[in-house]
């Protein structure tokens, strides 16, 4: 009798040791895209937040304007693999984003729509783990904020200044007849009239960026400091960096 009484318990530990195998082993929850929509307005314009979910955790992404989660998918040509589509479009602009499984976990892509962009691609925007958590960009934007300069074929320096601005970087331009010793740098600038150029769009996963001027890429140098180019339709001007 002691025999079978052991032999049974081996076999039931066996089956729970089974199960447990099986339920490790279940995939992994994949995240969807989520909007918040708020109520339209007269003219049928809302506002929404949109939200990437995995299981009960969620990270917010944007606010978008007339949010789509539905046809996002059958809109637009989305990156190779995409398994989710959201995003917002209104009076001629907007912003999509895709979901991507990739090495880490998945790969969320931004692609945004202006009737003054010159061109709309799918950009790496950021990086889920496994688990569905933000994994950390290679470098925030706030590094890249301080004075660039580049001197001008037809003379003088052009300043670029890049300033954070609610999260985001905002780009302004001087330009200058030489660039002054450091002493005299800040008055000159504060003397010069700045040029708005906006908001920077920035993608620190694949070091690009978007200005007002055009695309523009960045480069950490050995010295841990960090120069601009910017593509324009007068050549690739690149912004060294001001040591102020």
């Amino acid at each position: 009798m002691k025999r079978w009484t052991n032999l049974f318990l081996v076999t039931m530990l066996g089956l729970l040791m089974g199960q447990s195998c099986t339920e490790s082993a279940k995939e992994p929850i994949e995240p969807v895209f989520v909007a918040s929509a708020r109520e339209p307005d007269s003219t049928g314009m809302y506002l929404c937040e949109l939200f990437v979910q995995t299981g009960d955790y969620r990270i917010k992404l944007d606010e978008l304007v007339n949010c789509d989660t539905a046809g996002a998918a059958t809109a637009l040509d989305l990156p190779e693999g995409a398994i989710d589509a959201a995003g917002g479009w209104w009076a001629g602009a907007g912003a999509w984003y895709a979901l991507v499984p990739d090495s880490s976990g998945w790969a969320i892509y931004q692609r945004l729509e202006d009737e003054m962009l010159p061109v709309r691609e799918w950009r790496l925007f950021a990086r889920l783990d496994s688990s569905g958590k933000l994994l950390p960009p290679p470098f925030q934007a706030s590094r890249l904020a301080g004075f660039y300069a580049r001197q001008r074929e037809e003379g003088g320096v052009e300043v670029l200044f890049l300033g954070m601005n609610g999260g985001m970087l905002e780009a302004r331009l001087f330009r200058l007849d030489s660039l002054p010793d450091r002493e005299a740098f800040h008055a000159a600038i504060a003397q010069s009239r700045a040029v708005p150029l906006g908001l920077v769009e920035l993608y620190p996963w694949t070091n690009e960026c978007y200005t007002s001027m055009g695309p523009c890429k960045v480069e950490q140098m050995p010295d841990g400091k960090w120069r601009i180019a910017i593509e324009t339709p007068g050549g690739d001007w690149t912004y060294e960096p001001v040591a102020r």
